[in-house]
Order: structure tokens, then sequence, then C-alpha cells
């Protein structure tokens, strides 16, 4: 069992899963730190591809407000799970610095940090589009970290369906 456990927060039913996973991995007086974070670049790419063909359909003010509309709908699912699951839960959000490395290492640094662990990620199935211009967020973890990493697959099956997600890798 663990005292401090990361886990990249994004929507996604692997990530929820993720959660899950935590919740029996941590300590009774155990601390889960649930970080979100905020790429907007990924956001409005992958939001651009699916719902315009890549072309520019809004400023970035729209998706940065679409992004935190979405981010405290998480929030509130997030922290709903953790307290069914009776677990001391931190919400997270880490805003990306340009020139600072991407959304994996900045979720990396942020779990040295803060003295965790291990990092449990969801496993994305997203758009080969995002994976092809960015990289994949679980690839990066488990190839850059000196931390454990659990890689947490999506539910299977009408879990899967009900949960929403953001785009994000």
């Amino acid at each position: 069992m663990m005292n401090r456990i990361v886990v990249a927060i994004n929507g996604s039913p692997a990530c929820m899963e993720a959660l899950d996973v935590a919740a029996n991995m941590i300590e009774p007086s155990g601390t889960v730190l649930c970080v979100d974070v905020e790429d907007i670049m990924s956001f409005y790419r992958e939001y651009a591809v699916d719902t315009y063909d890549g072309e520019m359909a809004e400023d970035s003010e729209f998706f940065r407000r679409e992004w935190n509309k979405e981010a405290r709908q998480i929030k509130e699912q997030v922290l709903k799970k953790a307290g069914e699951h009776h677990m001391a839960a931190e919400w997270h959000i880490l805003k990306l610095q340009p020139g600072k490395g991407g959304p994996a290492e900045a979720l990396y640094k942020f779990a040295l940090r803060e003295k965790a662990e291990a990092i449990l990620v969801g496993q994305h199935r997203g758009s080969r589009v995002v994976e092809g211009l960015l990289g994949s967020f679980p690839h990066w973890l488990v190839t850059h970290s000196t931390l454990p990493v659990v890689v947490v697959p999506p539910p299977q099956g009408e879990a899967a369906a009900k949960t929403p997600s953001r785009h994000m890798p």
C-alpha cells in the first residue's frame, strides 16, 4: 500500500478506472493526487480535427473556456468517485508552460515534487492524428519515469459508453 499516488485525469473511462485502481493501492491515511493537465493545444487540435476537418473554428479563448467547463465537470465526477471509495483526494490543474516540456513530463515533474510513490494513467485509445503529432502520454511516462507507472485500460462494455471524455492524449 502507498501513501501518495498521482492519477492523471482527463475524464476518459480509463482515467476513471485508474481511480478505482488507486483506491486499492492507497493506504487508508494516504492521498490520491488527481491531476488534470491544461493542454489547450492538444484539446484544440483534437476538437478541430474531429469537428471541423482540421480548420480553425474559433479563437483560442473559446477553447480555453471549453476546456475549463469540461475540467469543472470532470472534477465533480472525480471527487464524487473518490468519496465513494472513501479516499482522500486532492484536485490539481497543471498549466503547461511553453518550452517546458509536454503534458506527460509536466505530470511526472509534479509527481516528483509531491513525493508521489506511483503514477496511474489511463490507456488512451484516441486519435492517431493527435498521437502522431504529440506522442502517447502513457508511453512517455513508461519510458521516462523513475517512479512506477501503472497504465490502466478503459472499462469494457456498458461502463465505457457512460463516461464522457475530453479529447486529450
